[in-house]
C-alpha cells in the first residue's frame, strides 16, 4: 500500500486555527449523533489538512519550477510513499531536508516511510540557462597566455625543459620538454611544473559576481609525469580565501578529470579565484588543467507537508498488466511500478468519499541481447534473423503469460580484407616480403586470417627491370680527376662502373676518358682608350673569357676614388662616372681574376690606362 494523489486548489489549505475549530466541531456532533457523524467529520478534516503546502521561491532571476501543482496525499502507519516531485529538469542537485525516513535524499522522486504528521524541504540547485555564460575569461585557455596572473614563470623554450615553477600554454604537453608524455584535450591548456617555494599563486582571475548569489566552479586537471604517489600535485582552489577544497591529481596519465564545486555568495560584487600547487616536490609534480569555468546557480525551493491520518478501506481491485503496458492509468492517477496503492475517491469539494486498495502486479517483459560477429560476405541466421550488415536488429514474440519479449541482435561484421602492392625489382633479385618468394614479373596472391578471424588477401603485382648499359666519352684537364657515376680516374682510358641512378636498377657505365693538357690563359690589359671612338671605346682585359672562373675590376681616378667596379666577366669600363665622362687623364685600374683550371687561385693585376679624347 504505497500512494494516492489527487490535484486540488490552493485555496484549500486551511489554518492551524480552522483545523482546530472543525475538530471540535467534529467531537461536538459525536457526542450528539454517534460515531458515524465522526467519521464523517474527520474525513472532511483530512480532506482539508492533508494538502502539500507548496512555497516555491526563487532566490534569484532563474526561472525554474518544482512543483506545479497541490497534491493531497493520505498515508498509513509505516506506509511507504512515492513523493511524485513535478521538477523541472535539469538540476544540477537536489536536496532534502530532513533526510529521516526517506530512501535517498538527493534524488528528485524518494521514497519516504511516515507514521506521524512531517514536513519536509526539497532544495534544487540549476545552472542559470538564461544567464549560464563562463564568468572566467579565456578559461579554456584557446586566447593563449591572456587573461589571468601568475607568479610563476612563462618558460615558452622546451631546449632546457621545464623546471620547477614553469608553466606555459600549449595544444600538447610534449611541447614543454621531450621528456614528458604526450597529452591532449582538443585545444590550448594550461601545463605547470610546481614551484619549490610553498604558497605561490599558480593562476589567479577576478569576475564580477552577484550578491546571495550560488555558483557552480569548475576545472579540468590531469597528471602526465608521476613517479610515485609522493610527487602527485596537490591543487588548492579557493574563491574571495575561501578554501572550496584540495584535490590530489590522480596517478593516471593523461586522463583528464572534471572536478565541482558550489560556492555561495553572501554580499561580494567580485570573485577573485586562486588556485595553487601545494605540493613542493622537485620531481615529477608536473600537471595540466584546463576549461577552468565559474557560472551562475539558481536556487529553489519548496515545503511540502505530508499529514499521517488513518482511514477505511472499502475494497481492494486487482490488476496484472505485462511491462510494456506501463503506466497504468486509473482515473487521475497514474502508476508506473508494482505494488499496492491507495487510491481515494473525493467529491468537487474535495471532500473524501471512499478509499481503495488498487494491487498492481507487473509481469516482466524480457530483453535478450546478443552479440555477434561474422565476417564480410557472411550472414547471420540464427534466431529468425537474416542479416549481413553491422547494425542493431531486434524481433518481438510473446511469453507464456502473454507478454512481450524481446531479442536484440548487436551484429558486428568484421571486414575481409583485400590489399594491392606493386612492387618492382631487378633482374637476378628476388620478392621475399609478406610470405612470397618470386623473382619474375606476374600477378600473385596470398590468403591469410586477419586478427579478427576474417580472410586477408594480399595480391602482389611483380615487376622484374632488366640491367641496362651505357657508354659515356668524356675529357678532363690534366691534374684533375674525373668522379661522376662513381667513377675516379686522373688518366686518359676506358672505365667500366656499375652505378645505381636514382631508384631504378643498377646500370652499367663505360666511360671513355681523354686527358688534356691544361691551356696557358694569358690576360692582356691596354694602357690606352678612346670612348668616343668606333673601335677601342671600352677599357678592360682580353684573354679567353670562357678560361676565366671569377673576376674583380675596379677603375680609381686621380684621387685615389673608386669610378667602377664589376664582378661580371666580361664587363668594362665606358669612360663614365655616375652617369657623366669623364675627363682625359690616367686612371689608376686593379683586376684581380681566377681561372676554371684554378678556381681557387686568385691572381692579381694593376696598372694605369691613359683616356684620350
Amino acid at each position: 500500500m504505497l500512494i494516492c494523489a489527487k490535484v486540488v486548489n490552493k485555496e484549500l489549505i486551511l489554518s492551524i486555527s480552522s483545523f482546530f475549530n472543525i475538530f471540535a466541531l467534529g467531537l461536538s456532533y459525536s457526542n450528539l449523533m454517534g460515531k458515524s457523524v465522526y467519521f464523517f467529520i474527520l474525513l472532511m478534516l483530512i480532506t482539508f489538512v492533508n494538502v502539500y503546502s507548496l512555497n516555491l521561491t526563487d532566490t534569484d532571476t532563474c526561472s525554474v519550477s518544482i512543483l506545479q501543482n497541490d497534491t493531497i496525499i493520505y498515508t498509513q502507519d509505516n506506509t511507504p510513499i512515492q513523493i511524485q516531485l513535478n521538477a523541472t529538469q535539469g538540476a544540477y542537485s537536489y536536496k532534502w531536508t530532513p533526510s529521516d525516513g526517506l530512501s535517498n535524499d538527493t534524488i528528485p522522486n524518494p521514497i519516504l516511510t511516515v507514521s506521524t504528521t512531517s514536513q519536509y524541504v526539497v532544495e534544487a540547485l540549476y545552472l542559470d540557462t538564461a544567464n549560464g555564460i563562463n564568468l572566467v575569461y579565456n578559461g579554456d585557455f584557446e586566447l593563449g597566455n591572456v587573461g589571468f596572473t601568475t607568479q610563476y614563470n612563462h618558460e615558452v623554450n622546451p631546449n632546457p625543459a621545464f623546471g620547477p615553477g614553469d608553466y606555459n600554454v600549449v595544444t600538447n604537453t610534449n611541447q614543454a620538454g621531450s621528456g614528458f608524455l604526450s597529452c591532449q584535450n582538443g585545444g590550448l591548456f594550461f601545463i605547470a611544473d610546481a614551484s619549490l617555494i610553498a604558497n605561490i599563486i599558480l593562476y589567479q582571475i577576478s569576475v564580477n559576481v552577484e550578491p546571495n548569489t550560488y555558483y557552480l566552479f569548475t576545472t579540468e586537471t590531469t597528471n602526465f609525469l608521476s613517479f610515485n604517489n609522493n610527487d602527485l600535485p596537490v591543487i588548492e582552489y579557493n574563491i574571495n580565501n575561501h578554501p572550496l577544497r584540495l584535490d590530489t591529481i590522480r596517478d593516471v596519465n593523461c586522463d583528464w578529470q572534471e572536478y565541482s564545486y558550489i560556492w555561495y555568495n553572501d554580499n561580494s560584487s567580485t570573485a577573485l579565484i586562486t588556485i595553487k600547487d601545494l605540493n613542493t616536490i622537485q620531481m615529477g609534480n608536473d600537471f595540466a588543467m584546463d576549461n577552468i569555468s565559474l557560472k551562475k546557480i539558481c536556487k529553489t525551493t519548496d515545503t511540502i507537508n505530508i499529514v499521517f491520518a488513518p482511514m477505511i478501506i472499502e475494497d481492494t481491485i486487482y490488476v496484472t498488466l505485462c511491462e510494456n503496458e506501463l503506466p497504468y492509468i486509473y482515473h487521475d492517477s497514474i502508476f508506473s511500478q508494482a505494488g499496492a496503492y491507495t487510491y481515494l475517491f473525493t467529491n468537487d469539494n474535495g471532500i473524501l468519499d471512499s478509499a481503495f486498495i488498487i494491487n498492481l502486479s507487473v509481469l516482466p517483459s524480457y530483453v535478450n541481447t546478443i552479440d555477434a560477429t561474422i565476417c564480410q560476405g557472411e550472414v547471420y541466421n540464427q534466431n529468425d534473423f537474416n542479416e549481413s550488415v553491422t547494425g542493431v536488429y531486434t524481433r518481438n514474440y510473446q511469453t507464456l503469460e502473454g507478454c512481450d519479449s524481446l531479442i536484440v541482435l548487436n551484429l558486428i561484421v568484421e571486414p575481409s580484407f583485400s590489399n594491392t602492392i606493386s612492387a618492382t625489382i631487378c633482374q637476378g633479385e628476388t620478392y621475399n616480403e609478406n610470405g612470397f618468394n618470386i623473382s619474375t614479373s606476374g600477378n600473385y596472391n596470398k590468403t591469410f586470417q586477419s586478427i579478427n578471424g576474417c580472410d586477408s588477401t594480399i595480391n602482389l603485382v611483380l615487376i622484374v627491370e632488366s640491367l641496362k648499359d651505357t657508354t659515356i666519352y668524356d675529357t678532363i684537364y690534366s691534374g684533375s680527376v674525373y668522379y661522376r657515376f662513381g667513377f675516379n680516374q686522373t688518366t686518359s682510358g676506358m672505365y667500366i662502373n656499375s652505378y645505381q641512378l636514382g631508384e631504378g636498377c643498377p646500370t652499367e657505365i663505360t666511360l671513355n676518358l681523354e686527358v688534356i693538357d691544361i691551356p696557358d690563359v694569358n690576360v692582356w690589359v691596354p694602357n690606352a682608350f678612346t670612348p668616343f671612338e668606333l673601335s677601342n671605346n671600352e677599357f678592360g682585359y682580353y684573354t679567353e673569357l670562357n678560361y676565366l672562373s671569377s673576376v674583380s675590376f675596379k677603375i680609381y681616378n686621380r684621387w685615389g676614388e673608386r669610378i667602377f667596379f664589376s664582378t661580371k666577366i666580361g664587363e668594362f669600363w665606358n669612360g663614365k662616372y655616375k652617369g657623366q665622362d669623364c675627363h682625359t687623364g690616367v686612371y689608376a685600374w686593379k683586376l684581380t681574376y681566377a681561372t676554371i683550371f684554378a678556381p681557387n687561385e686568385n691572381i692579381e693585376l694593376s696598372g694605369l690606362v691613359n683616356l684620350i679624347k
